[in-house]
């Protein structure tokens, strides 16, 4: 691993840590039931896929992956609020395709389409609400220094890939959050002329969101 690939994953961890103290102080409590605020988002939207090296927001250039779309897991009809049984962060990538970068331009342009809003730390958040008070579901950086998407920056520039990171426990039922990330990603992934990436930087399919869908037991 190079030492600009390094110093990405160096500041991802940071970033990382920074999110888990801000969510853990904004969670003074979670909602007894179903928030019916938040609107269930299935997975309708699956978008191919391909997949890149190392923690280099690129492309290998592989064949690419269809998401089907929908998720078995996501089918039963959920009437009791789900949490992660331990904190911790998800964690997604978009790429750029091989070749390419991704603009910053097209960025601003697509986010606030898919209600992402420019905010704290200079990064684009997903607004819900906790006990009625702001809070944020996900968040999305640059995937690389300063890692801020400061629209003033972002104009006319471009970049390699985005990073998203999303607590858990979230503020919300932790499988709505989940569907909400996964499908909104999607969205945005294509918008922009991505490529989403799970945790390892590998093609983003149905068996990462059923893993992740898993997780919440362990």
């Amino acid at each position: 691993m190079d030492i600009v690939s390094i110093l990405i994953t160096v500041a991802l961890v940071i970033l990382m840590i920074a999110f888990y103290i801000m969510g853990r102080m904004s969670q003074n409590k979670l909602p007894q039931e179903h928030d019916k605020s938040i609107p269930r988002i299935n997975d309708d939207f699956g978008e191919v896929t391909s997949s890149i090296k190392e923690d280099v927001a690129a492309t290998d250039g592989s064949t690419p992956v269809v998401i089907e779309n929908d998720f078995d897991v996501l089918e039963e009809e959920i009437t009791e609020i789900k949490q992660a049984a331990t904190p911790r962060q998800l964690v997604l990538f978009i790429a750029a395709k091989e070749d390419s970068s991704l603009s910053g331009d097209k960025i601003l342009e697509v986010l606030p389409k898919y209600q992402m809003v420019f905010g704290e730390m200079d990064l684009f958040h997903y607004p819900i609400e906790n006990g009625g008070e702001p809070s944020k579901l996900f968040s999305i950086a640059n995937g690389v220094a300063p890692w801020t998407l400061n629209p003033k920056d972002m104009a006319g520039s471009e970049t390699p890939g985005l990073s998203i990171m999303m607590q858990l426990p979230s503020a919300i039922d932790d499988r709505d959050a989940i569907e909400i990330l996964v499908s909104t990603t999607q969205l945005i992934s294509k918008d922009i002329n991505g490529i989403l990436k799970n945790d390892s930087q590998q093609p983003f399919s149905k068996q990462d969101a059923e893993a992740l869908m898993a997780s919440l037991d362990d």
